[in-house]
């Protein structure tokens, strides 16, 4: 375990990192695309093979360009009270000569439902025709559906998942789009999210403007880096005392599990640039509201590898934090278009401390 402690007068803020094993591991020969939003971009984990026809369909839109100047038509977080499911949907509806156009749908795809709804996951929007209509909708499940989506008659499911989110920044690019507020017009477009609109605008009848959607300006194919890559590119031949996640070969103090999450070369001295983008601790207050902070920079490269953070009173018991659970938000990008991202918990007592956890497969 490598860990490094830094306090303040009232809290005590511990840095650490742990390796664990994660739920579910990442398949070597997967598929990845990015969806290129205006919030910024969500990396995907195309399911080949719980899904394939499914993803070559997907895939044949992609390839077409068919999602170019798509929008985020729907987003049904507010209507927890009513139905339970949150999602945000796109796939549908592109923006030509600032004029909504229906995206032509090719022929349906016979369901292949067999991975959960879960919080990240990017599933087939379906007709009320049933499981076997789906096209070139589709939506990320901003929280968990399954009890919903995964054959509830009451849904017309279930809803095949053929993909997932494959990192923090993404999860934070969804919550962003599903934190937007949303309009009511004519339907589809009566659960719409739509930025700088107001409600004053909606009463006037004021049509919204090219600006306000929310945008996938593209999705394109993604090439990824995992972590074994990383290390027999860094690292050709050597032993796990010196490739391994937990190893230091440069006797710098961090480890190379660290260096693979913030895109910094573990075979070159760590450079003043590299160590300002390991995580740093900071206090930030948003609304009356104090927060404790973590800001790191994130390889773009970067999968199988999920970040959390855990706190604790004493050093001795840590959880992940639940109510509520922690914040994550890019908050730019660096002269590597990596995202730089923080997570945000709040100030619970007068001595609170906080960890980075980092999980592998």
């Amino acid at each position: 375990m490598s860990s490094i402690v830094m306090r303040t007068r009232l809290l005590a803020l511990c840095l650490g990192l742990f390796l664990l094993s994660t739920l579910r591991s990442l398949c070597t020969d997967a598929t990845y695309v990015r969806f290129h939003t205006n919030l910024g971009n969500i990396d995907v984990q195309l399911l080949t093979d719980e899904a394939p026809s499914t993803v070559t369909n997907f895939l044949t839109y992609v390839n077409s360009g068919a999602y170019a100047n798509s929008i985020i038509h729907r987003s049904s977080t507010a209507n927890l009270a009513i139905d339970g499911v949150a999602v945000i949907q796109g796939g549908g509806y592109s923006i030509l000569n600032s004029t909504l156009t229906t995206i032509t749908a090719n022929a349906p795809v016979a369901s292949e439902y067999g991975v959960p709804n879960t919080r990240g996951t990017l599933a087939m929007a379906l007709t009320s025709a049933g499981p076997d209509s789906g096209t070139n909708q589709w939506f990320f499940n901003t929280i968990d559906n399954s009890s919903a989506l995964d054959g509830n008659p009451d849904f017309g499911g279930p809803f095949t998942v053929f993909g997932v989110i494959i990192n923090t920044s993404g999860l934070s690019v969804m919550d962003q789009i599903s934190n937007v507020p949303i309009f009511a017009f004519n339907s589809p477009f009566n659960e719409i999210p739509l930025l700088d609109y107001t409600q004053a605008e909606f009463n006037a009848g004021t049509q919204p403007t090219a600006s306000d959607f929310v945008m996938v300006n593209s999705i394109t194919p993604l090439t990824v880096q995992p972590l074994s890559t990383w290390q027999s590119t860094n690292f050709p031949g050597q032993p796990a005392s010196v490739s391994g996640p937990t190893a230091t070969p440069s006797n710098d103090g961090v480890p190379n599990l660290l260096k693979y999450l913030c895109d910094i070369n573990p075979t070159a001295p760590i450079s003043a640039a590299d160590r300002a983008k390991l995580p740093t601790v900071g206090t930030t207050t948003i609304g009356t509201t104090r927060y404790m902070t973590l800001t790191y920079h994130q390889s773009n490269a970067l999968v199988g590898v999920t970040v959390n953070v855990q706190t604790s009173p004493d050093l001795q018991i840590w959880t992940i934090p639940t109510n509520p659970s922690p914040t994550f938000v890019q908050t730019g990008t660096d002269s590597s278009n990596d995202p730089i991202m923080q997570v945000q918990v709040p100030i619970t007592g007068t001595k609170q401390f906080i960890r980075l956890n980092v999980t592998q497969p």
